[in-house]
């Protein structure tokens, strides 16, 4: 998982840590590695507190300082136990200065306060399988992706509660999600060999692609207008990087050598 913000990116080393390189040329440059975390699984960054949270298997959810200039600047400044058997995706909220980092283990969703990095509540009992939650702007809501379950939540923020939870009428099991917040279109990164799209103010699915996916991580960039989606099935070979502009057809593959996940 990597994330740019203020020149320097942060990169999931598991089972290292989390690696920091300067992005602000055109060769990124390594800088350092932040060891003794027991690994980083989900990345979220908070560029309007400066801080930069990293879930990891040990469960704890570590807040990272990245004031430029400051003495503990790319220092871990907090950690928060979520949950024992270990957390897997994180998402920063920045309209209401929420993070949530799921455990899938326990089917839990932790909630901290981004301000003050206190758990302020935990979601139990939630479906089997959870996946990559995804904050909306477009709408203010939290969405969270459930693979074993072929759920989707949706969250308030704002009182911290679910509010709804639909099973797909498609078989896919989401692994990843990303979203457009303008149309409010959304791709399912699935688990199954296929792609879903889904729009969120219809509450129904719109498109489908088969023949990729078996994927993980998923992501919109609102500078080019695209989704890009980690996949390790595609009908010709596997491991490749997805990119569509619209949600047919898709627009280019990069193949890579290891299987993909992050992105």
């Amino acid at each position: 998982m990597i994330k740019p913000h203020i020149g320097c990116t942060w990169e999931t080393n598991n089972p290292d840590g989390v690696d920091i390189f300067d992005a602000s040329g055109t060769t990124p440059t390594y800088i350092t590695t932040l060891r003794g975390l027991g690994g980083a699984e989900g990345i979220a960054v908070a560029p309007d507190i400066e801080k930069v949270f990293a879930a990891t298997p040990s469960g704890a959810l570590v807040v990272i300082d990245v004031t430029p200039g400051s003495a503990t600047a790319n220092t871990v400044i907090a950690s928060i136990d979520i949950g024992a058997s270990g957390l897997d995706s994180v998402e920063y909220d920045p309209t209401d200065h929420n993070v949530y980092a799921t455990a899938p283990r326990e089917n839990t969703i932790g909630v901290v306060d981004a301000n003050t990095n206190v758990l302020t509540k935990t979601f139990t009992s939630m479906p089997r399988g959870l996946e990559q939650p995804r904050y909306n702007p477009g709408d203010g809501v939290l969405y969270v992706v459930v693979r074993d379950a072929n759920m989707l939540l949706q969250f308030d923020p704002v009182n911290d509660v679910l509010v709804r939870q639909t099973e797909l009428p498609i078989a896919c099991g989401p692994n990843g999600l990303a979203i457009n917040p303008t149309n409010g279109l959304a791709l399912l990164g699935c688990n199954a060999q296929r792609t879903v799209f889904g729009d969120l103010k219809q509450w129904q699915p719109v498109n489908e692609v088969d023949n990729v996916g078996a994927g993980d991580a998923a992501v919109y960039n609102a500078r080019v207008d695209r989704f890009m989606f980690a996949v390790q099935a595609f009908h010709r070979s596997s491991h490749r990087f997805l990119r569509w502009h619209r949600p047919l057809p898709y627009e280019r593959t990069d193949q890579h050598p290891q299987p993909s996940g992050g992105v």
